[in-house]
């Protein structure tokens, strides 16, 4: 009987890290949505490359995204994309620690 409590508590566990995990990559994935838009409605670059570029963020780290978003958009769009840059990275390190 033991066992049974402890194996329900360990799938109770289990569910409650998958879920927190859910909500974790789905505010991830809003935040980049909203660095997308941000950085897609500018002129500075064409729409293709802009898309490209975008894109290329989600495999980098947050100062490779800072570097990129210099070089490609300038220092207006890093200054405006660096409080949606430090919230990616925080949901990052606790998508992370969840999973392990």
């Amino acid at each position: 009987m033991a066992k049974n409590i402890s194996n329900g508590i360990e799938k109770t566990i289990e569910a409650i890290n998958r879920r927190q995990v859910d909500e974790l990559n789905a505010s991830w994935r809003s935040l980049r949505n909203k660095l997308d838009s941000m950085l897609m409605s500018t002129n500075v670059l064409k729409t293709n490359d802009a898309m490209r570029s975008c894109r290329a963020l989600d495999t980098m780290s947050t100062e490779e995204r800072e570097i990129t978003i210099l070089d490609s958009w300038g220092p207006s769009y890093l200054k405006k994309a660096r409080p949606i840059l430090l919230q990616i990275e925080i949901l990052e390190k606790k998508i992370t620690q969840n999973k392990i």
